[in-house]
């Protein structure tokens, strides 16, 4: 019975290795992003892309029509304070409705 157990540990440690190893990658290649954004040393190609979302005659004119714009204007918009704190309450609410009042505090306790 012991064997059987560890014949399962030893199909499993191959895939763990493989995705510790991934999420360290991800970790540093994200770490290393973020310092070179902090150091203001991607300023350039950010510069670049937003400018070809402009029009090329006047770079205050944002590309594409008006529909699109006020829609991404939107979307951005839905991360704003009184939105996520509407979607927070009513997920708390939902949460204590359901019988599950650890997690409605941990939801309430943990976003800021």
């Amino acid at each position: 019975m012991l064997s059987d157990r560890l014949k399962v540990w030893k199909n499993i440690e191959p895939v763990a290795m493989v995705c510790l190893a991934a999420f360290v990658l991800l970790l540093w290649s994200f770490l290393e992003i973020a310092e070179e954004v902090l150091e203001g040393d991607t300023h350039t190609i950010d510069t670049y892309i937003l400018m070809l979302l402009r029009d090329g005659n006047d770079s205050a004119q944002p590309w594409g029509p008006l529909w699109f714009q006020e829609t991404v204007r939107d979307i951005s918009g839905l991360g704003g304070v009184i939105v996520l704190t509407f979607v927070t309450i009513g997920a708390v609410l939902y949460l204590f409705m359901m019988k599950k009042k650890g997690q409605a505090l941990y939801l309430l306790l943990t976003v800021n």
